[in-house]
């Protein structure tokens, strides 16, 4: 059983259901070879505050909202690679990062998020239907892939996920 799905969306399985999905366009992560250690998911608005002085000499601070300055996902894994599912995982992983993170249906991002266990706030699909295009989705933006020669088999790896669209 899986705790989280990374997947993408093509035109071709725009709707197909999270486990329908081929298996090379998802990552499983389950307790054993590919774990998903935690997510954060950090919130920025684009707030700016400006201090001014009034011709009477009151001081006071002007706030402006500028909407979001950036909604992200960051999933910390980790591959143990002698385990066959790993090592399919993280051929996965590197198909993820070379593809286009948008297309036509997806201009927001291909890339979606399942996690059963905590649907909110974590669980993301790019919305996309047969007759109109998503208005939301995720991109990779950043992956980092850390060894560490004390643990020979296991890589650590950091997906940072890009939120594109409407919330």
């Amino acid at each position: 059983m899986s705790n989280a799905i990374l997947y993408y969306r093509t035109t071709s399985t725009t709707t197909t259901a999270i486990a329908s999905l081929p298996s090379n366009q998802k990552i499983l992560f389950d307790d054993s070879a590919v774990r998903l250690e935690k997510i954060t998911r950090p919130y920025k608005n684009n707030v700016t505050d400006t201090a001014v002085v009034t011709s009477d000499g009151t001081r006071s601070t002007n706030i402006q909202d500028n909407g979001i300055l950036s909604n992200t996902y960051q999933l910390r894994c980790s591959f143990r690679m002698d385990k066959a599912a790993a090592t399919t995982a993280y051929a996965n992983l590197e198909t993820f990062m070379k593809r286009t993170q948008v297309e036509t249906k997806f201009p927001y991002g291909n890339i979606g998020l399942f996690v059963p266990n905590m649907s909110l706030p974590f669980t993301l699909d790019p919305n996309a239907t047969a007759d109109t295009n998503a208005t939301r989705g995720l991109s990779i933006k950043d992956v980092d892939i850390e060894w560490n020669p004390k643990e020979i088999k296991t890589l650590y790896i950091t997906i940072l996920l890009k939120f594109g669209g409407t919330l």
